[in-house]
């Protein structure tokens, strides 16, 4: 080990030099050192240095980032192979309080990205053996931060789907710490790991996709299934957070993605979701994106009829009826796990007939609110509306209004008239139709949420743009249809595209060709 210690310290210089290497030097230095780790024994790694001293203390896990990442595997190999193999064992050894285990933390939140782009296979196995010691414990929520840093250290923009996604996301669920997953879901992906590639990692400014693929070793290989379950996930989150908006549009991803057969399990079941959530968000049943596929859409008709006809009820406007839908499915509705959410559209029917009714009404009194077929609240053990009355209690819908008020619900003011010998006090309901009960620095702080995500749309749109023009296809259809249109030139004919110029056109190529990466792995 001391022989090979100046080799593993010599790459990356440091201090920098004075002119950085060029890329070409970098990659051929840096595949020297790979080539040199690989070769070693996992034993030489835990032997130690002259003195007595541990590697992992000499190594800079920011600088030296690949001798450290090959150190820390034949840590835990030892660690596996004393305690005879078994993750549970392995975990005594490699306990949170443990050092080796702040050593790895140590590693996922300080490495260098670049460098880890030539041992992706290595990386990996760390986050995942990270993962496997939480589970081994049964404290998924100490491999959460570590596995969503490293996944930010090697991507920042997150737009490349990988295994470590996947992993992370069902990590959130089973730890119940939905707001740890926000960094990482609330970044769009933008492609999807493609199955062979050329490991060409020399560049630092690339975009993701082109160093995170299969043949790197950073991602495993993902099929057309897990793009569904990560959203699928993903919404589940965002339900949990109570950020309808985003759920709905993680749903809307599963239930048009492209098939050739039945719609799967997975998208059915966002499906029932989607329905649900729709009505949270607008008020009634929306119609199916034109892009769903039409065999898709008549699973979705036919094996979910239930919730199909439970929105219908919600659009009429009937709380009787939708009552009455309600119990006819509760059995339904809890073996799929979807009665919390029921019981929140409940709640929602009422709201969002409370709020239509300042489209018609400046001033209406509570008791003239009660007396409406689509208001029949009564106060229950979980604070959510029954509509097991037909007339509700003037003093519960009065709190219920309230409450819709202070949330900014509904944009209104409660009063209560002087009240007379002759007549009780009536509390009145004034509404302020317009503003939707959002204050004005609440439409502020959309307004600059929405200018944010545009910006960073057009960003992706250019990156995207800039990747397909100088991918292998684009070329090649370029060169053809210039060919083309020079033959239709020398024939007297007119000009391609009804005379306009190739390289005058943004992107030109057929808009409805998917992404070959998307559906390499294609799997119905």
């Amino acid at each position: 080990m001391n022989d090979l210690l100046p080799q593993f310290l010599s790459f990356p210089p440091h201090p920098p030099p004075p002119h950085p290497i060029s890329d070409f030097e970098y990659d051929k230095q840096i595949r020297g050192l790979v080539q040199l780790l690989t070769k070693q024994p996992p034993s030489l790694f835990v032997s130690g240095v002259r003195g007595g001293g541990d590697l992992l203390d000499i190594l800079d896990p920011s600088i030296n980032s690949l001798p450290y990442l090959f150190t820390l595997l034949a840590h835990i190999q030892a660690a596996q192979s004393h305690r005879g193999g078994s993750s549970g064992q392995e975990a005594l050894s490699i306990h949170p309080s443990s050092t080796l285990w702040g050593k790895i933390i140590d590693f996922l939140t300080k490495f260098d990205s670049r460098q880890v782009r030539y041992a992706g296979a290595e990386w990996r196995r760390l986050v995942e053996l990270v993962e496997a010691l939480a589970r081994a414990i049964n404290k998924p929520i100490v491999a959460v931060l570590p596995i969503r840093t490293a996944i930010l250290r090697l991507d920042p923009a997150s737009s490349t789907l990988t295994s470590s996604h996947i992993l992370f996301i069902r990590l959130c669920l089973d730890a119940k710490t939905f707001r740890h997953a926000l960094p990482i879901l609330d970044r769009d992906i933008q492609a999807f790991p493609a199955g062979s590639k050329s490991v060409n990692s020399t560049a630092i400014s690339q975009l993701s996709s082109s160093y995170i693929h299969v043949a790197s070793g950073l991602t495993d290989r993902l099929t057309y299934h897990h793009h569904l379950e990560y959203h699928l996930f993903g919404a589940l989150i965002y339900m949990g957070l109570k950020r309808w908006e985003r759920a709905l549009e993680f749903l809307t991803f599963v239930i048009v993605a492209p098939t050739t057969g039945p719609a799967s399990i997975i998208q059915v079941e966002a499906y029932k979701k989607w329905v649900l959530v729709g009505l949270l968000v607008n008020g009634g049943p929306m119609p199916l994106p034109r892009i769903t596929n039409n065999v898709a859409m008549k699973s979705y008709r036919e094996l979910a009829r239930a919730y199909d006809n439970f929105a219908e009820v919600f659009k009429s406007g009937n709380a009787m009826r939708l009552r009455e839908e309600f119990e006819v499915g509760e059995e339904l509705w809890a073996k799929e796990k979807n009665y919390g959410l029921m019981l929140l559209v409940l709640d929602a029917f009422h709201r969002f007939n409370i709020r239509h009714l300042e489209d018609t009404y400046s001033t209406l009194s509570v008791h003239d609110i009660c007396q409406r077929d689509f208001v029949a609240l009564d106060t229950t053990s979980q604070g959510l509306p029954s509509l097991s009355r037909a007339h509700a209690d003037e003093s519960a819908t009065e709190q219920y209004i309230l409450g819709m008020i202070e949330r900014g619900e509904l944009s209104a003011t409660l009063s209560h008239p002087p009240q007379t010998e002759e007549q009780q006090s009536l509390a009145v309901v004034h509404f302020v139709p317009g503003s939707q009960g959002i204050s004005e620095a609440e439409q502020l702080q959309k307004v600059e949420e929405q200018i944010e995500r545009t910006v960073a749309v057009t960003e992706q749109i250019k990156n995207l743009d800039r990747k397909f023009g100088l991918s292998k296809e684009y070329i090649t259809w370029v060169h053809k249809n210039k060919k083309t249109a020079a033959l239709g030139s020398s024939l007297g004919g007119p000009k391609q595209d009804g005379g306009e110029d190739l390289e005058s056109m943004d992107i030109g190529w057929d808009a409805g060709v998917m992404d070959e990466d998307m559906m390499e792995d294609f799997e119905p």
